[in-house]
């Protein structure tokens, strides 16, 4: 396990630094009409094939690189996701995305996670909002009778460029029975496009660790945190949304 956090913390560190058909020519001669019926033109079902790899490459680019963690420990999983970000009391937001995309590095008890999700008709602005309400207002605590008692500890702080629309972070510990006490980090990043808004998210699930000369036991969960954050920035900041 602590090779994997350190893993985490060095290279989290390092990774920061359709259109309409032309106009015939003059003088050409146009087909007459026939009666037989005529599948849609092949340019409109290749606009919207070629919109859907759009958002899916714009998703596929926003979570963190595969090599984020490089240890023979840890399996690598991704998967392109059929529903939205997992917020407290498990609940989601109340927009369905368009597309999105993730992964996750595993080395029990640690996990990482980055996802990332494409909004169609939500702003930036909006989706950070109901984020902080779910979880500060609506549901700072809550039971799951596999995973045991979780509890929300605090907003953490989180500091973005200017390319970032918005972002919400906090932490919850996690109280299982016969377990160490366990502790959940989650940072929010929303950029606003066009027409879309990207959500990046990453997340450090990791026991509740001491740090010499700090009273708070989730000290490097959230130094973990800040720097998976500002990899995320990165490449939020340079990508090209739709």
């Amino acid at each position: 396990m602590r090779r994997l956090l350190l893993t985490v913390l060095v290279g989290a560190t390092l990774t920061g630094c359709g259109q309409p058909a032309d106009s015939p020519p003059a003088g050409a001669v146009e087909a007459a009409p026939t009666s037989t019926t005529t599948a849609p033109p092949a340019t409109t079902m290749k606009s919207a094939a070629e919109t859907e790899r759009v958002f899916h490459e714009a998703a596929f680019q926003a979570v963190l690189p595969v090599g984020t963690l490089r240890t023979a420990d840890v399996e690598m999983h991704e998967e392109r996701l059929e529903s939205g970000p997992v917020i407290s009391c498990w609940a989601r937001l109340r927009t369905p995305h368009l597309v999105g995309y993730l992964r996750r590095w595993e080395s029990a008890p640690s996990l990482v996670t980055s996802t990332a999700h494409l909004y169609p008709s939500r702003r930036a602005e909006e989706l950070i909002t109901e984020l902080r309400e779910q979880t500060t207002q609506h549901c700072p605590e809550w039971q799951d009778e596999e995973e045991g008692a979780f509890k929300v500890i605090g907003e953490h702080r989180i500091p973005v460029t200017s390319k970032v629309d918005g972002v919400f972070a906090f932490c919850a510990s996690n109280k299982k029975a016969n377990t160490q006490e366990t502790l959940y980090c989650f940072a929010y990043l929303a950029r606003n496009g066009p027409g879309t808004t990207m959500l990046s998210t990453v997340g450090v699930t990791m026991p509740m660790v001491k740090v010499k000369g700090s009273k708070d036991h989730g000290a490097l969960a959230k130094i973990i945190l800040r720097g998976l954050a500002h990899t995320a920035d990165t490449l939020l900041s340079r990508l090209t949304l739709p």
